[in-house]
C-alpha cells in the first residue's frame, strides 16, 4: 500500500472512532438524570470559517451532589453547521437567568447537555465515513 492509502485508512479509522464515541455519548444522554440549571449567557457566534457557519453558545450552571458545574454543551453532534437566523433563534430561546433542564452524566457530572440525544448529522457522518473511507482506501490501494 502506498502512503496515500495509509493516510486514508488512518483517517477512516480515526473518523469512525470519533463519530462512534460521540454517537455513544449522544445515545447515553437519553438515560441520564436531569437537574435544574440556570442560563448564564446565550448567543449565536460566527465560527469564522471559510464558509458561513454559526454555532449556538449557551453557558449554563447546575449543581449535582452539592457541587457546582458549568457547561456549554447544547447536545452531541454537529452543532456548528447552523444558519445565522436559526442559530440566533435557538440562542434567543434561552436568556440569562432562565431555568433549564440539564441532563448530566452520573458517572461524570461535569459532562452535561441541554438537549438529550444527538443531531441526525452525527449518524449521517458516521455512515458516510464507514462507506466512503473504505472505498477511498480501495480506490487508492492500487496507485503507485
Amino acid at each position: 500500500m502506498n502512503g496515500l492509502t495509509w493516510w486514508f485508512a488512518a483517517l477512516t479509522v480515526a473518523g469512525i472512532v470519533a463519530f462512534s464515541w460521540e454517537l455513544s455519548l449522544a445515545l447515553a444522554t437519553l438515560k441520564w438524570p436531569t437537574v435544574e440549571g440556570r442560563v448564564l449567557r446565550s448567543f449565536a457566534k460566527d465560527t469564522g470559517g471559510e464558509s458561513p457557519s454559526w454555532e449556538v453558545v449557551i453557558e449554563y450552571e447546575y449543581v449535582v451532589g452539592g457541587l457546582p458545574y458549568r457547561s456549554r454543551k447544547l447536545r452531541y453532534g454537529l452543532n456548528r453547521l447552523m444558519m445565522k437566523d436559526w442559530a440566533q433563534a435557538v440562542a434567543a430561546k434561552r436568556r440569562p437567568g432562565d431555568s433549564v433542564s440539564v441532563w448530566y452524566d452520573p458517572a461524570k457530572p461535569s459532562r452535561a447537555v441541554l438537549r438529550p440525544g444527538g443531531h441526525v448529522g452525527l449518524t449521517i457522518a458516521l455512515i458516510i465515513t464507514c462507506v466512503a473511507g473504505p472505498a477511498m482506501v480501495l480506490a487508492f490501494r492500487g496507485m503507485k
